[in-house]
């Protein structure tokens, strides 16, 4: 272990250690929350502000680059150690004042108003989603043979028995999207999402079947979380027949109207603090504060042919690097959003500018997230100020903290939801990515300058050559979703494994065929491995060129 390692070691934990017992003595004896919370985060920054000095520091001093890069990890990985104890701390030295926060958050009731506008909202969108873009788009995954199938953890066995044609998937897909719009309108909602479920199991799973985990994975938790609750006691045909039927529904503000958004906001929660975790974790500070920020921006330009938005985030390197830390800070510390209600409208706000952010310098929008955010939206107390008159009720703390078990609907979304999130979460801490588990994308790789890309020149009949780029760029296939296979194609060439490599190319261009228009007419197809750099300026610079085999029709 370098010297300067251990110095920088026991200089922040000493100090750390003094600083910390002292404040959190003083937040353990304040009377309010509010102080609590306030001064705990005072000092995460403190102590993080501390460890990016550290990081600076090493670089001044050490001049090997695989040291610095060996220090510097490991200086990260001790501060993610200050935050795992730091959390420690906080849970246990006042048990007393963690269990309240969490039996107030559970307890909390909510709208069937809020829970109707999202019902509506959701599930319209989702159908659209089901009965235009997966078979539109996604439906070429299941014109690939069986070979091609990926194995996922845990559900390897499933993937390669469960049949895949495109009849079945169109079937499939048309039913999600009926399954859909029958809870948007409230209709037959119970046996709907029993429809639903399965079905948008098949659909979105099987693109993933084929090694593509485009971590669409939340458009089927929704409605795992919502399958139990009562979501169509308002504003639903089902509420209607039963007036006709003289069954009233007694409609009042409860925590079981709630609740399926709690358990979505903490899977929220463990998406964005394991995401930035890891970053700490596999990469260190190196990930904002290096070159990583920048490489992964022009990383994402090349995967979508090269496009370079106005706005060139890479011309002002320590502006990358202050949104690289920002971005860091924001997951790990968007948990605390989601627990005060005056404060919660700021998760949704926070977390929809961060995915438009990310769309615009990345292209990497997450949109499903996104999406998912308008639950923080309290349509009650918008109701209620434009509409003082209807007086909708009211998301509200009860002041109880007896949960309400004895409310089947309550205990059934409790359960269920429970189990998806503790399975999720067990996913994410040892970073497996499956299906219909999975930890979610934490983009925690290092990215060099340099990037792998398969080229292929296509010949029609009449031996012109057909800019299949060009084509695809038109007709707005994501090229990005089928660089798993250049990654496996590259991986096979470098094995020397000419088998699966043949296999690996015609899968490759059935997938292009499939996805765009006027690529019927080809008599040969030559294709080449690619090393380029990512820089705008020098794509056109080829650093190596190496042949990988010919298709002929």
């Amino acid at each position: 272990m370098n010297f300067y390692v251990i110095l920088l070691f026991i200089f922040p934990s000493s100090t750390l250690y003094c600083i910390s017992y002292k404040q959190m003595y003083f937040a353990y004896t304040s009377k309010t929350i509010k102080s609590f919370g306030l001064r705990h985060l005072g000092i995460f920054f403190l102590y993080f502000l501390l460890f990016v000095f550290g990081y600076y520091f090493l670089n001044r001093v050490v001049t090997n680059p695989q040291k610095l890069m060996e220090d510097q990890l490991l200086l990260s990985k001790v501060l993610v150690a200050f935050i795992s104890f730091h959390i420690i701390f906080l849970v246990f030295i006042d048990w007393k004042r963690t269990k309240y926060m969490i039996t107030t958050y559970f307890s909390e009731s909510g709208s069937t108003y809020n829970l109707a506008i999202f019902r509506i909202i959701y599930f319209f969108i989702l159908g659209g989603h089901f009965f235009f873009y997966t078979i539109k788009y996604q439906i070429s995954w299941t014109y690939l043979p069986d070979s091609s199938k990926v194995g996922l953890p845990f559900i390897n066995w499933l993937v390669h028995i469960l049949p895949v044609s495109p009849e079945i998937y169109t079937v499939f897909s048309i039913l999600a999207g009926v399954a859909c719009w029958c809870i948007c309108l409230g209709l037959g909602t119970r046996y709907s999402f029993f429809i639903l479920i399965p079905t948008a199991f098949y659909v979105i799973g099987v693109p993933m079947f084929y090694g593509k985990l485009s971590h669409s994975h939340i458009l089927f938790w929704v409605p795992i979380l919502l399958c139990f609750a009562p979501v169509a006691d308002v504003w639903s045909i089902d509420a209607w027949i039963c007036r006709r039927k003289g069954r009233r529904l007694i409609i009042e503000d409860h925590p079981k109207y709630i609740l399926p958004f709690k358990f979505l906001w903490i899977q929220l929660a463990i998406i964005y603090f394991f995401a930035g975790i890891i970053k700490l974790w596999d990469c260190g500070l190196d990930w904002a504060l290096g070159d990583n920020m920048i490489n992964q921006m022009r990383w994402e330009w090349v995967e979508h042919y090269d496009k370079v938005p106005k706005f060139r985030l890479d011309n002002y390197p320590t502006l990358a690097h202050l949104c690289g830390i920002a971005v860091i800070c924001f997951e790990i510390l968007y948990v605390l959003l989601i627990f005060n209600p005056k404060i919660r409208i700021w998760a949704f706000i926070s977390a929809f500018a961060f995915h438009l952010l990310c769309g615009y310098f990345m292209y990497i929008d997450f949109s499903n997230l996104r999406f998912v955010a308008i639950s923080y939206i309290p349509w009650d107390k918008i109701g209620n100020r434009i509409y003082g008159n209807i007086k909708l009720p009211n998301s509200q703390i009860t002041g109880s903290t007896n949960l309400p078990f004895g409310d089947k609907k309550y205990y059934y979304v409790f359960i269920s939801a429970s189990l998806l999130v503790i399975a999720n979460f067990w996913f994410s801490v040892f970073k497996v990515h499956s299906y219909p588990f999975s930890s979610y994308p934490t983009y925690s790789s290092i990215v060099t300058d340099r990037i792998k890309t398969v080229e292929m020149v296509v010949y029609d009949f009449k031996s012109k050559v057909i800019n299949v780029k060009e084509l695809g760029e038109k007709a707005k296939f994501r090229w990005e979703n089928i660089r798993p296979y250049e990654v496996r194609i590259s991986e096979c060439f470098e094995n020397g494994d000419e088998i699966n490599l043949k296999s690996k190319l015609s899968e490759y261009w059935l997938l292009w065929k499939n996805n765009v228009s006027g690529l019927n007419d080809v008599k040969r197809i030559d294709l080449f491995l690619l090393t380029s750099s990512i820089i705008p300026e020098r794509r056109n610079q080829i650093i190596e060129k190496k042949y990988l085999g010919t298709l002929n029709f």
